[in-house]
């Protein structure tokens, strides 16, 4: 696929990198201290994300990030949507007709998602691969605040943003794409433009992700460096085993509770319309479809605790070490005589250092949180927790 660099123009992404962040937002809960308080009056942390819009620290800090445009990296996608804001409601009172018009603060806020392809080559010095490593880093770490800034209509959205839903999938017989459904705030703009790129210097050819890019491993490999290094030795052995990947899916949804302000109808875009929002579930999911030719159902019996490795291409790398499987189908294909397994599954969390006594850093994939303040390189990035 050859796509013309001018596209890399079309959207820009940052994330919020700063510690401070991310360390303020834990409390103490007291029935998970019942039996080290008993010993030594030691506390544990467990991660309570949230954001206060009126926070002049916390706001302050945001607006540093969005208003930098250093932080911004530009990347190729198939499409943007920001969902329209309905400001009022007509009200019917004791007529026939609509009296007066209410205004609707909790429609205050900025809402959309973004579609966009794994492409590869991913190599460092190119724009494209660090725009989709921060869409990854989205994807794995909780509640991280980002911003876009589009050279299209509509321009310079508000924020900061925050992931409500990331699906990608690898689609029989298809391409690797990737889906953020977002929300978030709508006062924060990032600058209105953007750092002046010298786009010819960026590779020029493309292709997207088919499924021998992709790994789907029963095991999760923490020494390795680089899970790409193994693709060519994993395929080969996939080849010889006569299995073959048809389709995977990851899909992780978030939910947020939100606290609006007042609506006066005349100051409303003084304000930023959520005034406080935290992180309430989170919950990961996934499924892979493979033909074999020998039955492997006895690597899915039931029970918790499985290890799996989904690698999209790309930065797109996903470990889990504590997966409980939903479902499990296999059946015979007559006309190729090999056996098509179907499995589905549930991401936990992973199990946590009892002695670090710092669960707020728990996550259901087997990355170290580090890598989320990591630079913006075209690597992989597999430290575990």
């Amino acid at each position: 696929m050859i796509i013309n660099p001018s596209s890399l123009k079309k959207v820009a992404i940052a994330i919020h990198k700063d510690p401070y962040f991310y360390t303020q937002n834990f409390s103490y809960i007291p029935f998970l201290n019942v039996f080290k308080n008993l010993i030594n009056k030691d506390l544990v942390k467990v991660y309570t994300p949230s954001l206060d819009f009126f926070d002049q620290a916390q706001k302050g800090s945001l607006k540093q990030t969005a208003h930098d445009n250093t932080n911004y990296y530009l990347g190729m996608i198939n499409s943007v949507t920001i969902n329209k804001i309905d400001l009022f409601q007509p009200v019917n009172t004791f007529t026939y007709s609509d009296f007066i018009a209410l205004a609707r603060s909790d429609k205050i806020k900025t809402t959309g998602s973004l579609t966009t392809n794994v492409l590869v080559p991913y190599v460092e010095n190119d724009q494209n691969s660090y725009f989709q490593q921060l869409l990854w880093r989205l994807a794995v770490y909780q509640f991280v605040p980002f911003f876009l800034n589009v050279d299209v209509n509509p321009k310079n959205l508000g924020g900061p943003l925050f992931v409500e839903k990331f699906d990608i999938n690898l689609s029989e017989g298809g391409d690797v794409a990737l889906t953020i459904e977002f929300e978030g705030g709508s006062q924060i703009l990032p600058p209105s433009e953007l750092p002046n790129y010298d786009i010819n210097s960026y590779r020029q050819t493309y292709r997207t992700a088919k499924n021998y890019d992709c790994i789907l491993s029963l095991n999760v490999a923490q020494n390795s460096s680089d899970i790409s290094t193994s693709t060519q030795s994993l395929q080969s052995y996939f080849v010889a085993e006569g299995i073959n990947i048809l389709s995977m899916n990851l899909s992780i949804s978030n939910s947020f509770t939100q606290v609006y302000t007042a609506n006066d109808g005349v100051n409303k875009f003084l304000s930023d319309g959520i005034k406080f929002l935290s992180y309430k579930k989170r919950k990961v999911t996934g499924s892979f479809k493979f033909i074999s030719s020998e039955n492997l159902s006895i690597y899915f019996s039931a029970g918790n605790h499985k290890q799996f490795i989904l690698y999209f291409g790309g930065p797109f790398y996903f470990p889990m070490s504590n997966v409980t499987l939903q479902s499990f189908d296999v059946k015979v294909d007559a006309s190729s005589a090999s056996f098509v397994h179907v499995v589905e599954f549930i991401a936990l969390l992973q199990a946590s250092d009892p002695d670090s006594k710092e669960y707020y850093n728990q996550n259901e994939f087997d990355i170290n949180r580090a890598g989320l303040y990591a630079p913006v390189e075209a690597t992989i990035y597999t430290e575990p927790q």
